[in-house]
């Protein structure tokens, strides 16, 4: 296994340069790997000043890019979903515990025991959308620049063959009501796991491919955790702030 990155140091973004685009700018930082080949591009898009306040806040406690062969990486992906899942399973069991009251004369609260287990998510959504108050996205809202910041991660020197799992880490900040959009600059990603702990606040998940939304989790206490798989093309996770958050965000993207 070949492993490219700083898994050891945190990492303060320092902009090589800051570019003008129309109505924002991008900030662009590298990261070489002191012990071998390969390394990253990251950019942060957005007005000036929240490019230059996620440099100052955000601190990067991870970013590497394993080469693995499938098997590994369906192995490590199946652990991720897994997590997701159990994630997922724990806090549906609570929100029907609160919620069952509001849904009486609805549907037979069996019923709702048995739905909220299911791997089905749009039958999670389905009950979600019935009594939550938190917004759903079924589509994806389009990067605002005016509002949100988007950061990409490309890594370099990797062939275009190459399988593998780009790992992440990062604390930064969110404000109420913006997102940060984390997207990865390479198409042929197949497979996506996030999670976010909020250590101050609420920030809430929203996991895109291709602008339709693949999985979501908008729990109001400290952890929210996505997944989804199959196919290839345009990933996007939206952290969105409920309210003003701190959070911890390790991320994976796989290249099958």
């Amino acid at each position: 296994m070949k492993a490219y990155g700083s898994e050891v140091k945190p990492w303060r973004i320092s902009y090589d340069e800051i570019v003008q685009e129309e109505g924002y700018v991008t900030g662009i930082a590298y990261f070489e790997n002191q012990d071998g080949p390969g390394g990253f591009r990251f950019r942060v898009s957005g007005q000036e000043a929240a490019v230059l306040t996620y440099a100052q806040e955000a601190v990067i406690h991870k970013l590497a890019l394993y080469v693995l062969d499938e098997d590994q990486l369906r192995a490590q992906l199946a652990e991720r979903h897994a997590s997701a899942l159990e994630q997922r399973r724990a806090y549906w069991h609570d929100w029907l515990k609160q919620r069952c009251e509001a849904l009486h004369g609805l549907i037979d609260a069996a019923d709702l025991a048995l739905l909220a287990n299911t791997r089905e998510w749009s039958v999670r959504l389905c009950l979600e959308l019935l009594t939550f108050n938190k917004p759903i996205y079924l589509e994806e809202p389009p990067f605002d620049p005016t509002q949100d910041r988007l950061i990409r991660i490309e890594p370099l020197d990797i062939g275009a063959d190459a399988k593998y799992r780009l790992e992440y880490l990062i604390h930064p900040t969110v404000k109420a009501g913006k997102k940060d959009i984390y997207e990865p600059l390479d198409a042929s990603i197949s497979e996506a796991w996030a999670r976010i702990t909020s250590t101050g606040g609420d920030a809430d998940l929203y996991l895109y491919r291709g602008g339709v939304l693949k999985d979501s989790s908008t729990s109001a206490g400290a952890d929210d955790e996505v997944s989804a798989s199959g196919g290839k093309g345009s990933w996007r996770l939206h952290v969105r702030g409920y309210t003003d958050a701190e959070y911890t965000h390790p991320g994976d993207w796989i290249k099958i």
